[in-house]
């Protein structure tokens, strides 16, 4: 019996994240759950995208159940918490509170409230 493979992959769709999504797609083992802003309309048997700000915490959250499907059983689970964003880039006294905020959700605490529900 092949060993079966859940990926749950944030940020997929440029750069490093869509490397690492092209790195999965051939391995028919592997079921791919990929969250990112946008989505690349893939028809793939084995890939799941969620179109979801995850600087969204009350989005992220209220989806959170969706990213682990419950009709199947995996041998291995794998999170790459790779969605990041610098935000702007602004002398100390000019930056905006609420970009902060967004820069802090999506990189600090999105990966938190997703790594402690893969656990």
């Amino acid at each position: 019996m092949k060993s079966k493979t859940l990926l749950i992959l944030t940020g997929h769709t440029k750069g490093l994240g869509h490397a690492i999504l092209d790195q999965f797609l051939s391995l028919e083992s592997v079921q791919v759950v990929a969250l990112s802003r946008s989505s690349l309309d893939l028809d793939l048997p084995n890939v799941t995208e969620f179109p979801l700000d995850l600087s969204d915490l009350n989005a992220l959250e209220a989806n959170l159940t969706k990213f682990f499907p419950k009709e199947e059983s995996f041998d291995r689970y794998i999170l790459i918490n790779n969605a990041g964003w610098i935000g702007e880039v602004k002398q100390v006294g000019k930056l905006n509170p609420k970009g902060i905020q967004r820069v802090m959700n999506l990189n600090l605490l999105a990966p938190m409230i997703l790594t402690d529900a893969f656990v």
